[in-house]
């Protein structure tokens, strides 16, 4: 009870679970891994993959560690079920599409190239305009959150900081219960924990509460409101940390100048991170670590 934490104000008791039942969804949780893999350059062809499924049954693990899964998800399909991840935080980034989250903290719409952090035990659903999209999705143990340089020692955000309180934003009403789009119950919860996936059905409408208050809530940022840093010379990928969490960075790197020295080095030249894996994803335009990669 030391930490940030969020009061929801319940209308009915949220512990009528009437059924709890296991899942699998294989592609997502859980994951087999490889039994032997070298270490070696990957390059993961993501736009080939076909959509399929919904947020949840769609969603394909592809890299993971102690500290983060890394899956992407291209949904074709609607969803009535709702999503609570008790292993950590997550980040989707939304490459294409759009729409709104539903979660406990309310109704949060979000659009192409958001990011979309939700806090960890969130009960949420991911409501997709056209029930398609292609997203990113991280999950960072125990959490992701807006790295602690960018903080003063009283939390707010500094002004050297990559961007400000405004560019956050925050679910302004309460989800309501709409018998078309959520329909009759039981409703169904699926609840991640240590890697392993239960169904928690419930009479009631989770989302149902007549309020909150509190430093814990889902937010949404617009990748374009990032301010980049440039400096003479080429500077480190961690100038554009844009979330972190206890053993990663999530970075930005968004159109900026790349150096403007008369003799700086110029990109790409090698270069190694002995520390840290780096993952890539590339959304639009053009960047300079390599050629021949497709959005």
């Amino acid at each position: 009870f030391n930490g940030p934490y969020s009061s929801l104000y319940y209308r009915q008791p949220p512990t009528d679970e009437s059924e709890v039942t296991d899942l699998a969804l294989p592609g997502f949780c859980p994951v087999e891994l490889l039994e032997h893999q070298p270490l070696q350059r990957r390059h993961l062809l993501t736009q080939d993959m076909k959509p399929v499924g919904d947020y949840l049954t769609g969603r394909r693990t592809l890299l993971i560690s102690d500290a983060l899964d890394l899956a992407i998800c291209k949904p074709c399909e609607p969803t009535r079920r709702f999503f609570s991840n008790g292993d950590g935080d997550e980040l989707y980034f939304v490459k294409e599409g759009g729409g709104v989250l539903e979660s406990l903290y309310g109704v949060l719409p979000f659009r192409e190239h958001d990011y979309v952090l939700i806090p960890k035990m969130t009960p949420y659903r991911l409501a997709l305009d056209g029930n398609r999209a292609t997203l990113l999705v991280l999950e960072g143990r125990p959490n992701i959150g807006v790295p602690s340089d960018y903080r003063n020692a009283c939390g707010q955000l500094t002004d050297y900081a990559p961007y400000s309180h405004r560019d956050f934003r925050l679910p302004l009403e309460l989800a309501t219960y709409n018998p078309v789009r959520h329909g009759p119950p039981p409703y169904e919860i699926v609840m991640k924990r240590a890697n392993c996936l239960t169904v928690h059905k419930y009479r009631h409408f989770p989302l149902d509460i007549v309020g909150w208050d509190g430093c814990v809530y889902p937010v949404a940022f617009s990748i374009h409101d990032f301010q980049p840093k440039t400096g003479l010379v080429h500077l480190p990928p961690t100038i554009h940390t844009t979330f972190a969490g206890e053993k990663f960075v999530i970075c930005s790197f968004v159109p900026r100048v790349v150096d403007y020295h008369p003799q700086a080095i110029p990109c790409p030249y090698a270069h190694a991170n002995v520390d840290m894996d780096e993952i890539l994803y590339y959304v639009a335009g053009n960047f300079t670590s390599r050629q021949g990669i497709d959005s």
